[in-house]
């Protein structure tokens, strides 16, 4: 997929909460400076790396596991309770993966933490490495295309090293004012070499919108045909939110903050993270693959996801025109609005 287009084919413009045909017919009212001066920032980190060294712990990958459960998360503490009453499955969901055991897909987002001291933050908490200059501060995850090389797994006690490029930035209008989109490739490797290439896209937004309740709720129509072959409902919670923050490392405001979350940026609650809701899908996937060897997610984020309230995970098997089955994966929120969708490829 060519870098440059990668925005335009993950639709970023829905995480604006717009229309594409809503987005192209606002006019660029960017004054020229700002437009010479993303040019120029886009320039110099075009020629930019970061390079990062992590080792993979069985005791990381494990608190993820657990966070992520469907039993943790159930919607039915009663039920769940009992449940890890059990001590055969409290054991197992307690249980460290032993060395050399390959790490499940999406918990490679536990590694290689933003190591940047308080001070070097921006005021929200994230991290500014790939930020555009003023005033495009205000950052959302738009979505991503995971690869994974299956004959050279990540495992467990393993020295990972990760390549951090900026792919493309583009400055555009969207239905909320001008953004900057942008999308960096990560590129993962063990001693062996490669196991792991992503491209990740964030949109940087010019004025912080207006949240309207249709925008949260985010009732998009799900077509006919998306009738889920697997799905299982979860209830992210704060303590939640809180364990994916820290597992991760991730100091967003948005999702730990909620005097934040409503008072700077117009939601209800605090919000779920974008790699939470991409790595519960990967999760749902793992639990219905029957052997099946992940090899690509290509995912979009589409609509804020709320702490506290439902989110169902749906899974479809399918087939594309060549005969080749491929696995649509999508979450919708309580409205049954259309939160997170992507598509699965595997071997």
């Amino acid at each position: 997929m060519p870098f440059a287009s990668l925005a335009h084919q993950l639709r970023i413009s829905n995480m604006l909460y717009t229309t594409s045909s809503e987005a192209t017919k606002r006019d660029m009212t960017c004054t020229s400076e700002t437009v010479q001066q993303v040019h120029d920032w886009k320039t110099r980190l075009l020629q930019h790396s970061l390079h990062d060294v992590d080792e993979i712990t069985a005791s990381n990958q494990q608190l993820l596991k657990m966070t992520i459960d469907p039993t943790s998360l159930s919607c039915d503490r009663a039920a769940a309770v009992k449940k890890l009453s059990n001590p055969e499955f409290s054991s197992a969901l307690k249980s460290l993966p032993p060395i050399g055991a390959s790490i499940h897909p999406g918990t490679h987002f536990t590694l290689f933490p933003i190591r940047t001291p308080e001070p070097l933050l921006a005021l929200d908490g994230y991290d500014t490495d790939w930020s555009p200059p003023s005033p495009f501060l205000q950052r959302m995850w738009a979505g991503g295309v995971i690869e994974w090389h299956a004959k050279n797994p990540l495992t467990i006690g393993q020295t990972a090293r990760q390549t951090t490029r900026m792919a493309d930035a583009q400055l555009k209008p969207t239905g909320r004012g001008n953004a900057v989109f942008v999308t960096i490739q990560k590129n993962i490797s063990n001693d062996i070499g490669p196991a792991i290439t992503e491209h990740r896209s964030y949109v940087y937004l010019e004025n912080k919108p207006e949240i309207t309740s249709d925008a949260v709720n985010a009732k998009r129509a799900i077509k006919k045909s998306l009738t889920a072959d697997f799905q299982t409902t979860v209830l992210p919670s704060t303590i939640s939110l809180f364990r994916f923050s820290a597992i991760t490392f991730n100091s967003h405001l948005i999702h730990y903050d909620h005097i934040y979350a409503s008072k700077k940026e117009g939601y209800p609650v605090c919000l779920v993270h974008g790699p939470m809701t991409c790595t519960l899908l990967l999760d749902l996937f793992q639990r219905n693959a029957n052997g099946k060897q992940i090899r690509k997610f290509s995912y979009r984020a589409i609509s804020a996801v709320l702490v506290g309230k439902p989110l169902t995970l749906n899974g479809k098997w399918a087939t594309d025109s060549a005969g080749k089955p491929y696995c649509e994966l999508w979450a919708t929120n309580d409205q049954g609005g259309m939160a997170m969708k992507g598509t699965v490829e595997f071997d």
